[in-house]
């Protein structure tokens, strides 16, 4: 997965950050304080808070939108295959109705693509959503029968069957994806030291669990 593009709207400093562009590799964000670096970054998780933009003439939550960030992102058909076995729920994808040579078909080259883009609106407090079809591969008329394919694990082993009705679970897929791959580091308030004894795979974003996570990676399974 990788993140394309990114908007933020009505969260801590962005009233509107306009459309952020992302390139390959490492990207650098760079302002003086206070310019809303760390605010960008806290809009880019999955449990983005509901900390909505204030001025001096709108300040009360009752009388502020809702923030929320509009994600561009580019998977590959194996990474929905993947997170679809870890996450041990079926994906419902959307297929044309009257798709050549049948619904199966259509979802066994979709999943053979590496650059599947998807455009994401998350709200604060809400999940993952999409207009359909979130993958954008054909224009939905409206009136016209949705249909779709289920993708789902069965003894390990992924296996496809048409399913007749509208949904779309991929934005599901991919907020797992994302929280899995996103990770921000809380810099400033470093309090790592004593910890108790686990078994954990990824840091706190306070490093408060440093001494778990690096007992973890000198063990037999790290």
């Amino acid at each position: 997965m990788r993140l394309l593009k990114a908007r933020v709207v009505g969260f801590q400093s962005f009233a509107d950050s306009g459309e952020l562009s992302f390139g390959s590799g490492i990207n650098l964000l760079v302002g003086q304080n206070n310019a809303g670096k760390s605010a960008l970054l806290r809009a880019l998780q999955v449990d983005m808070a509901n900390d909505r933009h204030r001025t001096p003439e709108g300040w009360l939550d009752a009388a502020l939108p809702w923030p929320y960030t509009d994600f561009l992102f580019e998977v590959s058909g194996e990474e929905l295959k993947t997170a679809t076995l870890e996450r041990g729920q079926g994906t419902i994808i959307p297929v044309l109705y009257n798709a050549v040579g049948g619904a199966v078909p259509y979802a066994e080259t979709f999943l053979e693509k590496s650059d599947i883009r998807v455009r994401i609106q998350r709200r604060a407090g809400t999940p993952f959503a999409a207009s359909y079809p979130s993958h954008g591969q054909f224009h939905y008329p409206s009136g016209t029968s949705q249909m779709g394919v289920h993708l789902y694990s069965s003894d390990g082993k992924l296996k496809l069957e048409q399913h007749n009705n509208g949904e779309d679970t991929i934005p599901d897929v991919l907020a797992q994806i994302w929280q899995t791959r996103m990770f921000y580091f809380s810099a400033e308030r470093l309090s790592f030291g004593r910890t108790n004894i686990a078994y954990v795979h990824r840091l706190d974003q306070t490093a408060s669990n440093l001494a778990a996570v690096l007992n973890t990676l000198a063990g037999d399974k790290g």
